[in-house]
């Protein structure tokens, strides 16, 4: 076997690199003629569609001529009118028929389907994600409208059962001041104010226990005025005192009583609701926090900008008036954010 010369293997080298060159002048003129019938197809695609409102509308004027030529009234005007209207639908056909013919001989190309095939795929799937971000963002407003009203509704609930708190214990202390100023003056009737040990300790009947044991001390004060005997020393000013409670204030007594009792049930309500408060926040804490990592995969998902992101944020400060709850709704945000800042 001959051996291969050294100018042979440049020469083949030459002829690679040559035979590579012309590869990649094809390919790129495939590519071309490729992208070429793809616009060609899409300006048919577009001539056909004009063509398509052009023949419908020539088609009812050819309609028009037709019946009134068929009618044998039709003038030499509107029998030309008729031929012209038929003319113009047939060339129209014609047009259409010759569009449809070239777009399958585009489609009859291999290389160009599987591009339009792909184009398709792709305007679809721009069309579903574009679809689920309309969804997405209407749910995401819906939650952001959702949590500002909770952030509204909190602040405002809270700082209303504060105050009606405060009223509902000045009230109660109100109502046991009176309580205690009945039940003293009974006590302090003259010629009875040193014996008052002989019913309730005077500092037992200046406390809320008064109050609280209000049921037993009447039980208490009727069975000691059943007991006083007819001859028992100071018989008339202990039934002065005990008539004055038991009698003339025991309307007032009871009424006192009661409101004291309801005043007490609620504020004690109150109470517990304003303690429950801070389990509260951090509910909503937690809710802030899904929302934000929320927000972020929204913003992953569908390629959002920074600045409409930022702006889907800043409309939550938005949705809380300012105005709401004097400021306590804001101060009520920051602390929620503070709290969703701390977990992570």
């Amino acid at each position: 076997m001959k051996e291969t010369e050294p100018q042979d293997f440049d020469n083949i080298k030459d002829n690679l690199e040559n035979l590579k060159q012309k590869m990649l002048v094809f390919n790129t003129q495939k590519e071309e003629y490729i992208k070429k019938k793809v616009s060609q197809r899409e300006i048919f695609i577009s001539e056909l569609k004009t063509l398509k409102e052009l023949f419908t509308s020539a088609q009812k004027v050819l309609d028009f001529y037709q019946k009134i030529n068929e009618s044998g009234r039709a003038n030499d005007e509107e029998v030309q009118k008729f031929e012209e209207a038929k003319n113009l639908v047939a060339e129209i056909e014609k047009q259409q028929s010759e569009i449809s013919l070239q777009m399958e001989k585009i489609h009859d190309i291999p290389e160009v389907i599987d591009v339009i095939h792909d184009m398709i795929k792709e305007e679809n799937e721009e069309r579903n994600l574009q679809k689920d971000k309309e969804i997405e963002t209407k749910q995401v407003n819906t939650q952001l409208d959702d949590f500002a009203e909770k952030i509204k509704s909190l602040a405002l609930h809270t700082k209303e059962l504060k105050k009606e708190y405060q009223k509902d214990c000045n009230d109660k202390i109100s109502s046991l001041n009176k309580i205690q100023a009945i039940f003293t003056e009974g006590f302090n009737k003259e010629k009875l104010k040193n014996n008052a040990q002989h019913f309730y300790d005077t500092k037992f009947i200046k406390s809320e226990a008064a109050a609280e044991n209000f049921v037993q001390i009447i039980d208490d004060l009727e069975k000691i005025k059943e007991g006083i005997g007819v001859f028992e020393k100071n018989k008339k000013e202990k039934n002065l005192v005990l008539d004055f409670i038991l009698l003339e204030k025991r309307g007032e007594l009871n009424k006192l009583f009661d409101q004291w009792k309801k005043l007490k049930e609620k504020s004690e309500e109150e109470k517990k609701q304003i303690d429950d408060t801070p389990n509260k926040e951090r509910e909503l804490a937690n809710e802030y926090e899904l929302i934000t990592h929320k927000l972020i995969d929204f913003k992953s998902k569908y390629n959002i900008s920074e600045s409409y992101h930022n702006e889907i944020f800043s409309k939550l400060d938005s949705r809380i008036p300012i105005a709401v709850a004097d400021g306590d709704a804001d101060a009520l945000l920051m602390k929620i954010r503070s709290l969703a800042e701390k977990k992570d």
